[in-house]
């Protein structure tokens, strides 16, 4: 049947064909956020397996034995397959199985998934920082791409879907991105940053305190040349050792 909710990414599901054919059929559609793969990342790790077995198998027959073998394997921490989730029972394989094992059986991992999340996010938690929120019509900076530069722009609000928000650039384009690809801006709005003068009477000052401090650097370091030589100088020379006769050669005349 029709699923009660849709989670993909942008391209090419959110197309304005697929979103009016969920709409007609109840379906509830929730979308990665744009350039940050992340977001997504059940899905693209079902499609690295699939990538995985397609190089493996070599041949294109031998792909339904990979994923006979997948679907047949216990998955980690749980001791369950994906046939048992799915189909309430165990699939026949090459492998010896006895009669008894093939009967059907519900399997409910639901308290023993939750647990496992609990305990992986302590773990997490105990050296992760807080991310940061953004206010409404705060000042950001936020990137395009993963590779782009850094530009200017405010939040318009925040996306219905976790760590994603609505930004707006300086041209008014809106982009929805990851927060991830949003930070705050340290920078003073345009108004109320300090406008450098370029009457000529201030460059003149500028450049005149300039080769004061420089001719004041000069004189310090030829003092502190003078004064290390004069120290050289007057220094004493290392004492000389007093050359001592060993005891054990007294009772002999040394030529």
């Amino acid at each position: 049947g029709h699923p009660s909710k849709f989670i993909s990414d942008n391209e090419p599901y959110n197309s304005h064909k697929f979103i009016k054919f969920c709409k007609v059929h109840e379906i509830q559609c929730i979308f990665s956020s744009p350039k940050h793969s992340k977001g997504n990342g059940l899905a693209e790790k079902a499609v690295h397996i699939c990538k995985q077995m397609l190089k493996k198998s070599g041949k294109e027959e031998n792909i339904f034995y990979y994923l006979l073998e997948y679907r047949t394997t216990p998955l980690c921490g749980f001791n369950v397959s994906p046939s048992e989730l799915l189909n309430s029972r165990l699939l026949i394989t090459k492998l010896l199985i006895s009669n008894a094992l093939l009967k059907p059986k519900v399997v409910d991992i639901k308290n023993g998934k939750l647990e496992k999340q609990n305990a992986v996010k302590q773990l997490y938690d105990a050296t992760a920082r807080t991310k940061p929120t953004f206010h409404t019509n705060g000042k950001v900076v936020f990137k395009t791409n993963r590779n782009d530069n850094w530009r200017q722009g405010r939040n318009v609000g925040k996306h219905e879907t976790s760590r994603s928000y609505i930004v707006k650039d300086s041209n008014g384009i809106q982009y929805r991105r990851n927060s991830y690809l949003i930070k705050h801006s340290s920078s003073p709005p345009q108004d109320t940053r300090e406008k450098i003068s370029k009457k000529p009477t201030d460059i003149e000052q500028i450049k005149h305190s300039i080769s004061e401090n420089s001719i004041e650097q000069n004189q310090e370091c030829e003092n502190n040349h003078e004064n290390q030589e004069q120290m050289g100088n007057a220094t004493k020379a290392r004492p000389q050792r007093t050359a001592v006769k060993p005891v054990k050669f007294n009772d002999y005349i040394l030529m």
